[in-house]
């Protein structure tokens, strides 16, 4: 773009970023029954950091939602969507496989008392199934069991910049974060343990053409070790199927849905990557001056909408998917087999794990064993949480 004799020179991809618009306003079309007026998308070269989409509202120029305040940079609860966050510093810090059994009964951790929506509980089910359910007991258990501290420093070491308290219900969404951050977090899942630093700017050029700013690529960061990263990516590429969401390719994903304090729905989110794209969705109700109402959609709604126009309209080329790395052994845990991080086949009571590239995945209880997705969405934080602030437009 140019302005005033500047030129800069954006990562944007304009095929991409005419899809994602298109999906946000055409998905805000799809959840109008919801009482959502508003949405934000981003998506990302997981490889290279570069942002390839950015659409910061549905309607930049309308006044009644806000249009030009960015919620791609609005603090918000995200819900059931950092949950992986909990699970992978617990897999990575050898606290639980996928395989451990957790208890999914209402119970109290230390007088705090998680709930999911059903106000039901599966009983005894193993870390694979809670995540790809997105129970909200077994993920607090997890993060008590791991310690939130570490849960936040893993966090924040995969690009949530926002404060995250250490409270139990962080576990869950509790505290907020951009989607920005949220993309930058789960840019590291997709690019096999490495951070890149997400970037949107390549070079500005000044008036006479000489280019006065290039953006300094940094080097990668490994965060997680590429096998520590598959575990969770092997977990949420079940995802899209068990929630419905109609994609054309294989992606990993992940929904959240948050909650003000009373019962009530202010944002629902859906991540989604695969080894060439990382991408947000966010959807929720604004109006001017920090206003804004309620909805009624979870994210599994966001997926089968707006995450499904975008991912749908992706190129032929972006359906690339991961090779099991080094690391990773199979087991037989009780009657299942799983993959386990090497290191914790004592964690698994069975005969002795082998290296193995295509490993039996633990099968999830049958959809016809819980509410369907439309009665199940995917679960919010507690009501005892303390509620998101509302977006505060820019005047």
């Amino acid at each position: 773009m140019q302005q005033g004799g500047i030129a800069v020179h954006t990562t944007l991809d304009l095929d991409l970023q005419q899809a994602a618009d298109s999906a946000v306003k055409n998905g805000i079309r799809d959840l109008a029954w919801a009482n959502i007026n508003n949405s934000a998308l981003l998506a990302a070269n997981p490889k290279t950091g570069e942002i390839l989409a950015w659409v910061g509202s549905a309607d930049y120029s309308n006044d009644s939602i806000a249009g030009q305040y960015d919620v791609v940079l609005a603090e918000r609860q995200p819900g059931s969507s950092f949950k992986p966050y909990v699970y992978e510093a617990a897999l990575r810090d050898h606290k639980i496989t996928l395989a451990t059994i957790l208890d999914d009964h209402t119970q109290s951790f230390n007088g705090y008392v998680p709930h999911d929506f059903d106000n039901g509980g599966m009983g005894k089910i193993p870390a694979r199934t809670a995540l790809v359910y997105s129970r909200n007991i077994p993920a607090v258990e997890v993060g008590q069991m791991e310690g939130m501290n570490n849960v936040i420093s893993l966090a924040h070491a995969m690009g949530i910049n926002s404060h995250l308290d250490p409270g139990l219900s962080t576990a869950i969404g509790g505290s907020d974060v951009t989607l920005l951050e949220h993309v930058q977090g789960y840019e590291v899942f997709a690019n096999q343990g490495q951070k890149i630093e997400l970037n949107a700017i390549k070079s500005i050029d000044d008036g006479s053409g000489k280019t006065v700013y290039t953006h300094d690529v940094l080097g990668p960061q490994q965060v997680l070790s590429p096998a520590e990263a598959y575990l969770i990516t092997d977990v949420l590429k079940q995802y899209q199927y068990k929630w419905g969401f109609g994609w054309n390719r294989q992606m990993a994903s992940k929904t959240g849905t948050s909650d003000n304090g009373h019962g009530q729905i202010p944002d629902s989110w859906i991540m989604a990557y695969n080894p060439d794209i990382v991408a947000g969705v966010w959807v929720g109700n604004t109006a001017p001056n920090g206003g804004g109402g309620m909805i009624r959609a979870f994210g599994e709604s966001v997926g089968q909408t707006i995450m499904a126009r975008f991912v749908n309209a992706l190129p032929s080329k972006m359906r690339g998917w991961y090779s099991q790395p080094s690391g990773i052994v199979r087991a037989t845990c009780g009657s299942q087999q799983e993959i386990l991080l090497s290191g914790t086949e004592g964690m698994c009571p069975s005969p002795s794990p082998s290296p193995s590239p295509s490993p039996t995945l633990s099968p999830l209880p049958s959809p016809t064993d819980l509410p369907s997705p439309s009665s199940l969405p995917s679960p919010i934080p507690s009501p005892s949480l303390v509620p998101s602030p509302s977006i505060k437009p820019s005047p």
